[in-house]
């Protein structure tokens, strides 16, 4: 289960990264790349951790999955307002790269995500209320 998601997420990461180098190093320079892949694999991080949550309740009452489902949505917007709000006061790396990284890589992880746990539920079985 987490191996296969771990895989996609590397595989577009990886993918996106070398998308973004090519963009951002014609158009910019190489400080904001960093922080944009700085923001793809904080956002990679958040997203195991919250499929990991998710994954453990897809079996369970309607109520348990949506609470899991939310809460993880909640983990990841909380750690993504910190960072962010974080970066800007401490100027550790360029904001605005982290934050272009984390919100492009929010999307996509998020499409893999929900593809990922509603590949793993079994059409047949029946949902628990």
């Amino acid at each position: 289960m987490i191996r296969s998601f771990l895989g996609k997420i590397l595989l577009a990461d990886l993918a996106f990264l070398i998308l973004a180098a090519v963009i951002i190093f014609y158009v910019w320079e190489a400080e904001i790349f960093y922080a944009f892949a700085a923001g793809c694999i904080f956002m990679s991080l958040l997203a195991l951790i919250v499929y990991a949550v998710i994954s453990r309740q897809k079996h369970q009452s309607m109520n348990r999955f949506m609470a899991a489902t939310f809460g993880g949505m909640l983990i990841k917007l909380t750690f993504i307002l910190g960072a962010v709000i974080g970066l800007y006061f401490l100027e550790f790396l360029h904001v605005i790269g982290f934050t272009l990284g984390v919100l492009i890589s929010y999307i996509y992880k998020s499409v893999i995500e929900i593809q990922s746990v509603i590949n793993q539920m079994k059409p047949n079985q029946p949902i628990k209320e």
